[in-house]
């Protein structure tokens, strides 16, 4: 139920008199102040709960990661999304992350830095030359891997790219 109440006021400023009428439907204002009052104060619980609350685990670390995936030609894909990255990381380094994983990789190559040179991965070997020849490419990101794969450099976030495939160059 509604209450109207008229208030009259008169003030006198300068000399002059005013006369003020002011109604005021008292439930309708109670249910807006005690919504206004009830709006504040859950805004300010909830400021006090997420300033107080410990951030979730992935917040928490400061862990960078490349993800590495590998396309084997026939349909199959290995995807590792985790792998940590330190800096001055190789892709040779992310390939020996990727080894320890409990799902991981195996693979071997020849050579050491930049005249590395990747022979198979999981058991699949390159097949040699040839426009008719499989052979394992990699890119690191959208960037063809034009040299060794244990002299390019990665960066956080990087996605390595391995695809056993007929060459695709750039």
């Amino acid at each position: 139920m509604c209450k109207i109440h008229a208030l009259k006021l008169d003030s006198k400023i300068d000399g002059e008199v005013y006369r003020v009428h002011s109604f005021m439907a008292e439930g309708i204002m109670n249910r807006r102040r005690l919504l206004r009052h009830l709006l504040i104060g859950v805004t300010a619980f909830f400021g006090v709960l997420l300033t107080t609350l410990p951030s979730p685990a992935w917040a928490q670390t400061s862990i960078q990661t490349v993800r590495l995936i590998v396309d084997y030609g026939d349909g199959s894909i290995k995807l590792f999304t985790d792998i940590p990255w330190t800096k001055n990381a190789t892709v040779l380094d992310v390939m020996n992350s990727a080894k320890t994983h409990s799902h991981g990789i195996t693979f071997n190559y020849t050579g050491s830095g930049a005249a590395a040179f990747l022979s198979d991965i999981d058991g699949l070997a390159n097949q040699g030359g040839g426009a008719d020849k499989k052979n394992w490419q990699y890119w690191v990101n959208t960037s063809y891997g034009e040299r060794s794969f244990a002299g390019w450099n990665v960066n956080a976030l990087d996605t390595v790219f391995w695809r056993f495939a007929l060459y695709q160059g750039k």
